[in-house]
C-alpha cells in the first residue's frame, strides 16, 4: 500500500476546556520588596496576526497579579518552532526597566509561576527592556 505524504502547515487548536494557569509576583532586591501597582499584560503572538494583547492585569500591594487563566494552545507543526501561537508576558511598573518573557507555554490544569524582579532604573539611565526567552518545548503534546 502506498501512503502520500500528509503535511499540516501551521495547525493551531485553541481548546475551550482545556485551560491552564499563570500566578506573577513582581518584586524587586531579587524577591526582597514586592512591587505593588505593576502591569501584567498577556500577549498572543502568531506569525500570521503577529502580537495581539488579550489582556492586563494590576499587581496588588504584595506584588501579587489574580490568577491569570489561558486556554491550552495546541500545535501541529515541526520541531522548529516555525508557524507557532505563543503567548507573551510583558511587566511594567514605573521607574523600572520592562521584563517581556517570551514562550509562555500553558499546561492543562496546571499553575505556572512567575516571581519576576524588575529592575530599577537609575536616574541617569534610559527605559530598556529585559527580554526572557523560555526554550520553546520540542515534545508532542
Amino acid at each position: 500500500m502506498h501512503h502520500k505524504p500528509y503535511y499540516v502547515k501551521n495547525l493551531i487548536k485553541k481548546l475551550e476546556a482545556n485551560v491552564g494557569y499563570i500566578d506573577v509576583n513582581t518584586s524587586t532586591g531579587l524577591g526582597a520588596i514586592p512591587i505593588g501597582n505593576a502591569e501584567v499584560s498577556v500577549y498572543v503572538w502568531n506569525e500570521q496576526e503577529g502580537e495581539t494583547l488579550i489582556r492586563t492585569f494590576t499587581t496588588d500591594e504584595s506584588g501579587k497579579a489574580p490568577r491569570i487563566e489561558l486556554p491550552v494552545l495546541l500545535s501541529n507543526i515541526d520541531l522548529s518552532g516555525e508557524g507557532r501561537t505563543q503567548y507573551h508576558l510583558v511587566v511594567r511598573a514605573p521607574n523600572y526597566h520592562t521584563v517581556i518573557i517570551i514562550n509562555v507555554e500553558i499546561y492543562p490544569n496546571i499553575a505556572n509561576q512567575f516571581n519576576v524582579n524588575l529592575t530599577p532604573l537609575r536616574p541617569d539611565e534610559t527605559h530598556r527592556d529585559e527580554r526572557v526567552d523560555i526554550p520553546i518545548q520540542t515534545k508532542n503534546k
